[in-house]
């Protein structure tokens, strides 16, 4: 049987309440890549969630993009940059990101999902790239499509990612005003922009746990390009070990 991948999800807010975006990137991506995508429903019932990976027997864990995390939950009040916040999806990725580290479910981090990696294991982030970032090269251009390369990152020797990039480097799509600050001691940055932007991080000790995540979009790309669909066979191949 194919493996199960849970995607998790945003909501997004329109009177008269809320309406579940469903991400088709990610469901495609993952269809693609050889495994059944399942969609996370949002709670912050820690035990139901368990429950509801035991009965879709779900082998890996995607954290998908999305709206930003609060950063109450990096130890920062909020500043006037900050976007859309919801405390309802903040709770369920916290609470499956733990389930997916006590069951050994590998787990790939899209963007926002890189983000909470760092935060859940204690690092924190730049609020705002244009104003906190010294040299912030724009990673969130608004002329662009989702699809469309907007710089260039290098991949650091000697990662996960390594193999996919043999060329040490690559163009990705960019849409997040936010990024990683203060690095989560566990982890070890694999990927970085011009300006020292971390862009990919796997677990520096990554024992029997499988993990990694980058900051920008291949579920946009997995369609057209090789690399971009490879990330995902990449979390396929564990998952099905």
């Amino acid at each position: 049987m194919k493996p199960v991948i849970g995607i998790t999800m945003s909501r997004e807010k329109k009177d008269p309440g809320y309406f579940i975006k469903q991400h088709y990137g990610y469901i495609a991506s993952v269809e693609l890549a050889g495994g059944i995508p399942v969609l996370i429903p949002l709670s912050d019932n820690a035990a139901w969630l368990r429950e509801f990976v035991e009965a879709v027997h779900m082998k890996g864990l995607i954290l998908a993009g999305g709206e930003d995390v609060h950063p109450l939950r990096y130890g920062e009040d909020p500043g006037l940059n900050v976007h859309y916040v919801d405390p309802l999806r903040d709770s369920t990725e916290f609470i499956m990101f733990e389930i997916a580290r006590e069951k050994k479910l590998p787990v790939m981090g899209i963007c926002r999902g890189l983000q909470l990696i760092n935060i859940a294991l204690g690092g924190t982030l730049y609020q705002h790239l244009d104003t906190d970032l010294k040299g912030s090269i724009g990673h969130h251009p608004q002329q662009f499509e989702r699809h469309g390369f907007v710089h260039e990152v290098r991949i650091e020797p000697g990662n996960l990612l390594s193999p996919i990039f043999p060329g040490g480097k690559t163009r990705v799509n960019s849409v997040h005003h936010q990024g990683i600050k203060d690095l989560a001691a566990d982890l070890r940055p694999t990927v970085r922009s011009s300006d020292g932007l971390i862009e990919g991080v796997e677990y520096k000790d990554p024992g029997d746990h499988f993990l990694f995540a980058v900051q920008w979009h291949p579920e946009a790309t997995s369609h057209m390009y090789r690399e971009s669909l490879a990330l995902f066979q990449l979390l396929l191949e564990q998952a099905q070990k």
